[in-house]
């Protein structure tokens, strides 16, 4: 992660989102599962509090990536715990992804569809 901190450090930006960080990507594609991400459990290779503390020293914020591999409810069912994790970890973004088909209904529904407010209020009441 250092070299990615530094590369974004020494060209200017401000921000940094790093997708793949946590467990649960070797076979999440397609595969239509409903309980993939934990949405707090980094690889080991992600060190987390070396990134709380180069954060500042390098001008650079986290921006965290929550994968849904389409499983809306899975993310629904683990956000408040997510939205901890960031707030505890000096993260005050985050890019959700719906890469997949929307598990249960396999499409973009209404049911779907009625989902993007519940998270926009999430955000709001975590102050994110």
């Amino acid at each position: 992660m250092k070299k990615y901190i530094d590369f974004a450090s020494n060209n200017g930006f401000n921000a940094l989102l790093v997708e793949g960080w946590n467990i649960g990507w070797e076979d999440w594609v397609g595969n239509q599962k409903d309980n993939v991400f934990d949405f707090v459990t980094p690889y080991p290779d992600f060190d987390v509090q070396e990134i709380i503390v180069m954060q500042p020293v390098k001008g650079i914020k986290m921006i965290m990536h929550h994968e849904t591999s389409g499983s809306i409810r899975n993310y629904e069912r683990r956000i408040d715990n997510a939205y901890q994790f960031m707030l505890d970890n000096g993260y005050n973004a985050v890019k959700s992804g719906y890469v997949g088909n929307i598990v249960p209904r396999g499409e973009h529904s209404f049911w779907t569809v009625g989902r993007k407010p519940f998270l926009v209020c999430r955000d709001k009441s975590s102050r994110l």
